[in-house]
């Protein structure tokens, strides 16, 4: 009797990691009496495969043998040494470009700016089945210049180390590394699976008037002209570097420009040697004796926002986790003119929940401003939204966290741990074309000194993509 209700218990949950599919195999299950659905889900699989295909277990096991770990340390270490900063990327999409070619995949370029491209390439299956995108971004962080980081190198036979390698070249390379395997083990696919290098997806926004170009257009600008012009999938994975946790969902982030001009705010002057701020609430009759303080009025209204931040990080906290918010910078005067501050602009980064709307920041930065206003009536200010970046969730039940439990499982023989992340990534824009988008990668470090990824966390990133692969592509949907 105990033995049945551990059996039943054991097969009534909706997935198998490949460990135990192996150690029952699958005659046994049939054998056993397992419930109908599970049985009549076999016998599809063993009609719709080949004699010569094997069991999934059987097919993942020998992909993963198929793993070249020489090939993907290389690979790894020439991405590093092409210098690819946000508004740089097309040097390192021409190169993989070559790579996917050489390696068999269809290839296509995508130039969107100048300097610009993102790069896609396709494994394309036999027909019918679920279509995979493994993602990643090209750009590196920071401002670099041609010949002014080190070149990657390898460090005590351990560690790879160089500018990009953790966030997220690595990653990218495994992404090859694992669908070479894949081709190399002769395993057939049904569905489709997809290498996207997308550029720019780095947090930065063109702002104000000095501010613009492509060394500040990220938030994703290259996976939304991607998937504006073909490149979907029906699930994907973004290879940022979660240190292989899971992440079904993130905040967003929202970016609010708040501008204070002279035009109407009233006249603001020290009456005294003490320094004590008079307000004054009309114009008195010679205007032009006073100069419109609106340095003076961004910091009442910063002091505002500090008193509204709290509150509202307690209001949006995510599964014990809170947004990150902050005033982050503060432009205004001119200080070669003494006297001629007649303009100010104060910036707000906002973290916002995956479900919520932005224009409610947009809401509560007039609030903020109606507050200051019932001080100062005359406050001539007007906030407005720059960026809007919402952030993605992927609920429980989709295909593609159950798949890549299963991978992780298989290959750490445990479950992932989950977590909410405060940054923003490309599955942001992929959720939002209605394709369920996960975060997972490798662990490495990111210091003053560099990013570095340990060679053995990156093989068993590839082998987790293995593993995604066979189990979402191998079978017709």
């Amino acid at each position: 009797m105990r033995m049945e209700c551990t059996t039943k218990k054991f097969f009534t949950r909706s997935r198998f990691s490949r460990r135990e599919i192996l150690s029952i195999g699958t005659a046994g299950m049939l054998a056993a009496g397992f419930a109908p659905k599970v049985a009549r889900a076999a016998d599809v699989q063993t009609k719709k495969r080949s004699p010569s295909a094997g069991t999934l277990a059987q097919d993942i096991e020998t992909a993963l043998a198929a793993l070249d770990k020489d090939k993907l340390v290389k690979l790894a270490m020439d991405l590093v040494n092409i210098p690819s900063p946000l508004g740089r990327e097309e040097e390192t999409a021409r190169f993989l470009h070559g790579l996917f070619q050489e390696v068999g995949l269809y290839s296509s370029l995508q130039p969107f700016a100048p300097g610009r491209c993102n790069v896609l390439g396709v494994h394309e299956g036999s027909g019918g089945g679920r279509r995979l995108m493994l993602n990643g971004h090209l750009e590196t962080g920071g401002s670099e210049q041609d010949g002014a980081f080190p070149p990657c190198r390898i460090i005590d036979n351990e560690w790879i180390s160089g500018r990009g390698i953790w966030n997220m070249k690595g990653t990218i390379a495994a992404y090859v590394a694992a669908i070479m395997a894949v081709q190399k083990s002769g395993i057939p696919l049904a569905g489709d699976v997809l290498i996207a290098g997308g550029a720019g997806a780095w947090d930065e926004s063109p702002v104000a008037t000095r501010l613009k170009g492509e060394p500040y257009q990220g938030y994703g600008v290259g996976i939304k002209h991607m998937l504006a012009h073909g490149g979907v999938a029906d699930l994907a994975v973004v290879g940022e570097p979660t240190s292989f946790k899971l992440v079904r969902q993130h905040f967003g982030i929202t970016l609010v420009r708040i501008d204070i001009s002279s035009e109407l705010s009233e006249p603001r002057i020290i009456d005294d040697l003490t320094g004590d701020l008079t307000r004054f609430m009309r114009k008195p009759s010679d205007a032009s004796a006073f100069r419109y303080d609106v340095i003076g009025y961004a910091a009442e209204i910063v002091q505002a926002l500090n008193a509204w931040i709290p509150d509202y990080i307690r209001r949006n906290i995510v599964e014990g986790v809170p947004p990150l918010v902050s005033v982050s910078a503060i432009e205004g005067g001119q200080p070669w003119r003494p006297g001629s501050s007649d303009r100010c602009s104060i910036f707000i980064s906002v973290g916002t929940p995956p479900q919520a709307l932005p224009t409610a920041v947009l809401d509560e930065m007039r609030q903020v401003l109606a507050k200051v206003r019932g001080t100062y009536p005359r406050l001539s200010a007007h906030a407005e939204l720059y960026a809007v970046n919402p952030g993605p969730f992927v609920p429980e039940g989709s295909p593609i966290v159950a798949s890549l439990r299963a991978a992780h499982s298989d290959i750490f023989g445990r479950d992932p741990d989950e977590v909410v992340v405060q940054w923003y990534s490309d599955a942001s824009p992929l959720v939002r074309y209605g394709i369920p988008s996960l975060n997972y990668g490798p662990s490495g470090k990111a210091s003053a000194e560099g990013e570095s990824v340990r060679v053995s966390d990156l093989m068993n990133c590839a082998r987790v993509y293995i593993d995604l692969i066979v189990r979402v592509c191998g079978e017709p949907a």
